[in-house]
């Protein structure tokens, strides 16, 4: 069982419902699934059989899995990495003691896209620091709001949480607290996609044959019907391997259904994949799908999908990491949440060198900082900064300009 499979089964065991109620409660917006327009009973769990949304959110939360993130203090125009900060080592090593920072965060987003919200404990020590964050499933939190303030009701726990004892990132949202997935308002569309599917298992398991009628230029009585029938019904059974029903001079097949080719299954299925890009917000090569081409065009649609899929959930877990994980002391202190979106640009390793390279011409990075963006130790002299014309540090000019005196 891969790791998408393990989030969608094992996030936490979904508890059994107890009853509970709270005056002027915000009800949780669960997702049952819905019945569509076209018959498919559409939930997480079917559309997931559906390879390019499959494809899709796996593609994004392990985007969001990959980023680093990490606390920083900023003084003034400097900032520092407080690698010794526990919130640090939650966020970017291990949240709790049954999972890594990257099963975590690749399980908040699956959460987050498909069911709109994701959940998770924050434990705290008697000093009030966060010690750990563990992972609930959506359908074991319900949230109430009772004079404006959010309450938090886990399933099989016997006390209300407070806000701030529950790490939330919501997607879609009407009201700012709940989100609402994807599946929830792409039931239709996804519910197309699962029908062409279903309508391809069919055409394979009958071969291509479909229902039909047998035409004939003169009359045929009961019995002959009910032999022609029976005819039919023993060459074409599914067990079959090879379907072969011979018909009498004038008699005719002539099929009442629709192949494939006419009912347009391809055109169908292309235009689910392309649905399904909209609704995540991901361009199509993120799906594997032929006929987008261009090194640069592809380059510029992996920037679009950053800014557009990437960044948006990016920023909510961020924000909520300050909101909820941090001392008020260290938000008034500028202490902050950091996630690197440069992680996810540096396959390319020709535009990887060329950026480096004006950085450090505009002296915005030296050597030594370039080196640890590529994980090289530090080398004597390294955090000089060169200058632009000869790529010598600025001591060695001066001595230069000296010397030539």
């Amino acid at each position: 069982m891969n790791l998408f499979e393990q989030t969608l089964s094992t996030i936490v065991s979904p508890s059994a419902n107890r009853s509970f109620g709270l005056g002027g409660g915000l009800s949780f917006l669960g997702l049952g699934g819905a019945t569509t327009a076209v018959g498919k009973k559409v939930n997480d769990k079917t559309s997931l059989k559906i390879a390019a949304f499959w494809c899709g959110v796996n593609t994004i939360a392990n985007s969001i899995a990959l980023l680093p993130k990490h606390i920083y203090s900023k003084e003034g125009d400097t900032r520092q990495h407080l690698t010794d900060h526990p919130v640090d080592f939650l966020i970017h090593r291990e949240p709790n003691q049954k999972m890594t920072a990257y099963n975590f965060w690749f399980s908040i987003a699956v959460c987050q896209i498909i069911k709109g919200n994701g959940y998770a404990k924050i434990i705290r020590n008697g000093q009030g620091v966060v010690v750990a964050l563990q992972l609930l499933h959506p359908d074991d939190v319900t949230v109430f709001e009772d004079d404006n303030v959010l309450w938090y009701k886990i399933n099989g726990a016997d006390k209300m949480y407070f806000s701030d004892e529950i790490y939330h990132v919501s997607g879609f949202s009407f009201n700012g607290i709940l989100g609402t997935g994807v599946v929830k308002v792409a039931a239709d569309n996804l519910g197309i996609s699962l029908a062409a599917d279903k309508f391809a298992s069919d055409a394979y398991d009958d071969r291509g044959l479909t229902h039909g009628v047998v035409e004939s230029d003169q009359r045929v009585n009961d019995i002959g019907s009910k032999n022609i029938n029976t005819l039919f019904s023993r060459s074409f059974e599914n067990n079959q391997k090879y379907k072969v029903a011979v018909l009498d001079e004038g008699l005719k097949y002539r099929s009442i259904t629709l192949t494939p080719a006419e009912s347009q299954f391809i055109e169908a299925k292309v235009s689910g994949v392309e649905d399904i890009a909209r609704w995540l917000n991901i361009p199509l090569h993120k799906l594997h799908t032929k006929g987008e081409g261009g090194y640069n065009f592809l380059v510029q649609m992996s920037i679009e999908y950053m800014q557009s899929a990437v960044m948006p959930l990016a920023q909510r877990i961020k924000e909520e990491i300050e909101r909820k994980l941090m001392l008020s002391a260290e938000k008034k202190a500028n202490l902050f949440c950091f996630i690197n979106y440069r992680k996810l640009l540096e396959v390319d390793p020709s535009a990887r060198a060329e950026y480096y390279k004006n950085m450090v011409y505009i002296k915005a990075m030296n050597p030594n900082e370039v080196r640890k963006h590529e994980d090289m130790n530090p080398y004597d002299g390294g955090d000089q900064f060169l200058q632009m014309s000869n790529m010598l540090n600025e001591q060695q000019v001066k001595n230069t300009v000296s010397n030539e005196k």
